[in-house]
Parts: structure tokens; sequence; C-alpha cells
């Protein structure tokens, strides 16, 4: 073999390493890229429809098609809440959410996944209907009930490039802390 072909080897086998490398750093790239997408559609989706399925229960505003877009038809008609009455009775002007949702890596041929979810609503503003509302009843009376805080694993299927709540399942209710008076300060005798 002559001496010029050793080199032209080694080169060709320098340039096809380096190809190779370049190749799965960029492949690794993409593969994040789509991994990190499919993450924050995934909890966004989850954070917004949450959101709309608390003023729906709270509020029953409008219909259900602002939900169907999130969730899926049949996780609708087996929502209980979605038909409770519990809040029909009061005018609610607004509440107060906080939603957290766990890690969870999104590959892109996933079609289902299970994703760890914290809902609170710590404060609902409003009030007893004023014909409903009795003669020198505290604010504590006609306050809005409390809404029941829960750990969740959210079940979410992908159907035509769109994800949906099919399922949430409560793993753990939160109770809220009960209201601890503060303690009145005592003068010092001075």
């Amino acid at each position: 073999m002559p001496n010029y072909m050793k080199y032209i080897l080694r080169f060709t086998g320098y340039f096809f390493t380096r190809l190779v490398i370049l190749a799965v750093v960029a492949g690794l790239i993409v593969l994040a890229f789509f991994i990190a997408m499919d993450y924050m559609s995934v909890n966004v989706l989850v954070k917004d429809a949450l959101e709309k399925r608390a003023e729906y229960i709270i509020r029953k505003t409008g219909d259900q098609s602002a939900l169907i877009k999130t969730f899926s038809k049949s996780f609708l008609a087996q929502d209980t809440l979605l038909y409770s009455d519990t809040y029909a009775d009061y005018v609610v002007r607004g509440f107060n959410q906080e939603v957290e949702t766990g890690f969870v890596m999104v590959f892109p041929w996933d079609d289902t996944v299970h994703l760890s979810v914290t809902e609170r609503i710590l404060t609902i503003n409003g009030e007893l209907r004023e014909e409903l509302t009795p003669e020198g009843a505290t604010e504590e009376e006609i306050s809005p009930p409390p809404w029941q805080d829960g750990r969740y694993i959210v079940t979410l299927e992908r159907s035509e490039d769109n994800w949906l709540i099919t399922d949430m399942e409560r793993i753990e209710k939160i109770e809220k802390p009960a209201p601890s008076p503060t303690q009145t300060p005592v003068p010092d005798e001075t």
C-alpha cells in the first residue's frame, strides 16, 4: 500500500468518526427539544384545564365547550364535581388557585402520560346570594364552602397531536389548616 493511502484512510476514518459524533449530538439535541416541548405542552394544558374546570364548578358560567378542548368527553361525563350544585347558591367574584405539577419525561413517541399534580384553591371570594342570606348572618355563614384540595395522578392521552385529560385520580386529600387566632400583645408595665 502506498504511503499516501495511509493518510487518506486515516483522514477518512477521522472524518467519519467526527461525522457520527456530530450526528449523535445533533440527534440528542433534537430529542431534548421535542421532550421539552411536549413536557411544557402537557404542563400548560394541565394548569389551564384545572383552572377552567374549577371556574366552571365554582361559578357555573357558560357551557362545557371550553372544557371539551382539554378534557375527554368520557372524563367530563364521569366527573361528578361538574354536576354538583355546591356553589350554586353563592355569588363568586373570584378565586385564587395554585396548581403544581411534577416532572415527567414526555418522549415524542409517548401517547399516554401520567402526571402528578397538586391542586389548591386558597381562597374563594364570594357570598351567599342576597335572597338566601338570613338576617344577621356572620361572614363565615355566608362565605362559600372551601374547595377540597388534593393531590392527583392526571392521565393525558395524545389524540391527533393534541393532549387531552382522560382521567384524574385523587391520591390524597389535602386538609386546609385551621386558622389559629393571633395572640393579643400584652403591654409592658413601665
